[in-house]
């Protein structure tokens, strides 16, 4: 059994019926497709963070629209960047203006750490840096969920999976929500 792990696809990569057949994958989305079954493991917070010495040398980030002001490291195409942001019941909107522009999480997190700008990133990504004070969090009770809010299994629509995929889809289920909860 193969497991492949995707975020940003128009469709999960299951195949039917080929060698390189996927029981099951693991995605990162706000939605799925009608084709297939997803099962949530977790919701995902993605939060804003640079490096301390672009803070020291920026200055403080106290709301959402301090956010516009910032260079963006921005995992999302476009000139400008309109993200919508929650905290509790409220929200906000903010355009940001990318300096750099990557769908790679690594790519933009070791941009963050050479102090070049404020990017968005999920939570369970950054926690140990944050912990070592090698990053900094920015406005910790808001977040984006433009780049997917859950964490999904997906599987193709068989009614009775695979037992090793079964068995993946239950291990995942008890272990996944419990590793991502601290983050």
């Amino acid at each position: 059994m193969g497991c492949v792990i995707t975020r940003k696809c128009s469709r999960p990569r299951l195949r039917r019926g080929n060698q390189d057949e996927r029981s099951a994958s693991i995605k990162v989305a706000s939605s799925v497709p009608d084709d297939v079954v997803a099962r949530e493991l977790c919701e995902l917070r993605w939060h804003f963070y640079c490096g301390p010495r672009f803070l020291e040398t920026f200055g403080p980030c106290e709301t959402p629209a301090d956010l516009e002001r910032t260079p963006f490291l921005s995992p999302h195409e476009g000139r400008k960047v309109p993200l919508e942001l929650f905290c509790g019941t409220a929200t906000a909107s903010a355009v940001l203006t990318p300096r750099v522009s990557s769908e790679n999480i690594r790519f933009l997190l070791d941009c963050a750490l050479e102090d070049m700008g404020v990017t968005l990133l999920p939570s369970y990504f950054t926690q140990d840096m944050v912990e070592a004070g090698r990053l900094v969090q920015l406005l910790p009770q808001w977040y984006s969920n433009k780049n997917g809010s859950k964490l999904l299994i997906v599987t193709l629509p068989n009614r009775y999976p695979i037992p090793a995929a079964q068995a993946l889809i239950d291990l995942l289920r008890a272990e996944v929500p419990g590793l991502l909860a601290r983050a």
